[in-house]
């Protein structure tokens, strides 16, 4: 196609799309976007009160081990703490260890608890440096622990950092996004940039209710394929603060975006079932990450076009954490369900999101059902993706051409503006024709 014709049908692509989108020109509702859970105590992070539980953190010789001594002192109340996954326990004094769980002997003094730090889940493992560490923060039952990093560092509600760090900030409304960053690390970007692209995705996204602060605490060194992980634990309106822990290798400019995916899970107010936690995540950041610029149209469709085969079923037998593309295709499959209303994909999760808000509930695959068929007066049967993996339509487009796929009611305008070039090719080129003759005639009469 000429040049010309290229520019023009792009004009007029985006001219028609504009005029024939439904509601391209309105903002979409966004009710929990400006709101945030606020609790005063837990999301500033204040000293402990007097008689308070504080939590000692130190590494021993070996730099993967760390001990967490409990200040307690004889006499105080009987209480337990729970050891998460990627920690196990090599030494204690004070504590009976049972299973995932250590308890405080009522008169056990200065108890303590050395751990190892392991792997989280399948390819995702805690990383140590020479000067740094990143531990999570110990939950306690019956008793508020408060942290103190020694000889320095940075406690946070669910994670702590031994060793010098720096910090960075931004704000989006209400929500406060800081990124802690160990000494040992040398980020890509300035680290105001990746907390700058979290406060953007908080104002984007409007799923679920929002913690004040959310605190990315960088991994000491790389984590190998799987860049980041959220503790494993549904949205808490008793907590102030959330937070993630995200490899330094991590980029923005990336579909799967690590930075945003485990900012995702902050907002959802249910892990489970996983493939709905960690597809929903995968879709809603590519979706931000498009909508702010951060990727090109043609990254996101050769992203999920290469993880599909030729008839756009998910590749299976190729693919790792299933759960992750299984997942994301389910939810472009309701996308192009709700071709042609006034719904959104994101205006359906955050209905289902705040049913389940403050509660251990599931999302299930019937709970979209209802929606889908209620807003579109059809009938649509949706199977466990992770049982019968969704099909999905991919066309590969050349790297110029705008993007229409994933886009209500773009198929017409993209039609319209193809009629527009026919149109405009048969006009111009026989023009430039006899423009062309007539600039090679008055060179001629010249001579």
């Amino acid at each position: 196609m000429p040049r010309k014709s290229v520019i023009a049908a792009l004009i007029g692509f985006l001219i028609v799309s504009v005029i024939s989108i439904p509601g391209a020109a309105t903002t979409a509702d966004q009710p929990t976007v400006n709101s945030c859970i606020q609790h005063g105590e837990q999301d500033a992070f204040s000293v402990p009160q007097r008689g308070e539980t504080v939590v000692t953190v130190n590494r021993s010789s070996n730099i993967s081990i760390v001990r967490y001594t409990f200040q307690g002192h004889s006499g105080d109340p009987q209480f337990s703490v729970h050891i998460p996954r990627g920690l196990t326990v090599v030494n204690s004094s004070e504590f009976d260890i049972s299973d995932q769980q250590a308890r405080r002997d009522y008169n056990a003094d200065q108890p303590w608890i050395e751990v190892a730090l392991g792997s989280v889940a399948e390819n995702i493992s805690y990383t140590t440096a020479q000067s740094n560490i990143v531990v999570p923060a110990l939950e306690g039952e019956k008793v508020d622990l408060f942290y103190d990093p020694q000889p320095a560092g940075f406690a946070g509600s669910q994670y702590v950092l031994l060793g010098e760090y720096s910090t960075a900030m931004a704000q989006e409304g209400c929500q406060h996004v800081r990124v802690v960053v160990p000494e040992s690390v040398d980020l890509p970007r300035n680290p105001s940039r990746y907390a700058e692209t979290v406060a953007t995705a908080g104002k984007s996204l409007s799923i679920g209710p929002k913690y004040r602060v959310v605190t990315a605490f960088v991994a000491p060194s790389k984590m190998g394929n799987r860049n980041g992980f959220a503790p494993p634990r549904s949205y808490d309106e008793d907590v102030g603060a959330a937070e993630y822990y995200v490899g330094p290798t991590a980029e923005i400019g990336t579909v799967r975006n690590t930075w945003v995916h485990e900012y995702v899970h902050t907002r959802q107010t249910s892990l489970y079932p996983r493939w709905m936690s960690e597809g929903s995540a995968v879709y809603f950041t590519a979706q931000i990450s498009l909508e702010n610029g951060w990727i090109t149209p043609r990254q996101y469709d050769r992203h999920f076009a290469k993880e599909a085969r030729a008839n756009g079923t998910p590749d299976t037998p190729n693919l790792k954490n299933q759960e992750y593309i299984h997942g994301a295709f389910f939810f472009m499959q309701m996308e192009g369900d709700l071709e042609g209303t006034n719904r959104s994909v994101e205006e359906i999760y955050r209905g289902l999101n705040a049913e389940g808000y403050d509660s251990d509930s599931s999302m299930y695959v019937w709970d979209f059902e209802d929606e889908i068929n209620s807003t579109t007066n059809t009938s649509v049967t949706y199977a466990n993706p992770m049982l019968e993996p969704v099909t999905i339509s991919y066309i590969l487009l050349p790297e110029w051409w705008p993007h229409f796929l994933r886009q209500n009611d773009i198929l017409l305008p993209f039609l319209v503006s193809m009629t527009g070039v026919m149109i405009l090719s048969i006009i111009v080129d026989p023009l430039n024709k006899v423009l062309m003759f007539v600039k090679e005639s008055s060179k001629l009469s010249l001579f």
